[in-house]
């Protein structure tokens, strides 16, 4: 379980762990957070989600920032009212922003801590398929457990869909931009 220079990562996961464990966070979402957490212990998870490059983590931040500007379009919306003084414009525009904000952070911890190793799974039962089929499958498993975190949080289930899909098309356009740059330079993978 613990290799070579690995003794950092394990005393920060027993630190978040720890960390995790007494915040005030409801219980089942720290239930879901440490078992995610835990599962960096293994070196077999760990290499998963460093091969070709931390394209998982990559795929992982990307998706966190292009969740909220999704749902900017309704946030951005202003009200039908007939008020159209300077003030109303910014004070709307400045809590969207920061609502777009805590969205954004809150979106990041999802996606990181269940999108990555919910995304690690699903490409390893697809990857037993090839082709068309395998692109297929990892969509439904994917968005499956977009729907799944329903149990987890369930009024968050648009966003938790919505994140999966996202989460799912940069990953298989990572997953091929990867692959067709080895294959130019090549590198047989």
């Amino acid at each position: 379980m613990i290799k070579g220079n690995s003794y950092v990562l394990i005393l920060t996961l027993i630190i978040c762990i720890t960390l995790f464990s007494f915040s005030s966070t409801p219980n089942y979402i720290k239930g879901v957070m440490i078992f995610f957490s835990a599962l960096l212990f293994f070196p077999v998870f760990r290499a998963k989600l460093t091969q070709d490059s931390f394209r998982k983590v990559k795929v992982a931040l990307l998706t966190s920032m292009m969740l909220p500007s999704v749902f900017m379009v309704d946030l951005f919306t202003l009200s039908s009212s007939s008020v159209t003084s300077f003030t109303f414009y910014y004070e709307t525009i400045m809590g969207s922003l920061i609502v777009l904000l805590l969205f954004g952070f809150y979106g990041s911890i999802g996606t990181i801590l269940y999108g990555i190793p919910a995304s690690i799974f699903t490409d390893y039962f697809s990857s037993k398929y090839g082709g068309q089929i395998r692109i297929i499958i990892s969509g439904f498993l994917h968005i499956g457990f977009g729907f799944a975190a329903y149990f987890i949080v369930p009024e968050y289930l648009l966003l938790t869909v919505v994140a999966s899909f996202i989460f799912y098309m940069v990953d298989e356009i990572a997953k091929w931009v990867y692959h067709h740059n080895t294959w130019l330079n090549g590198e047989v993978t």
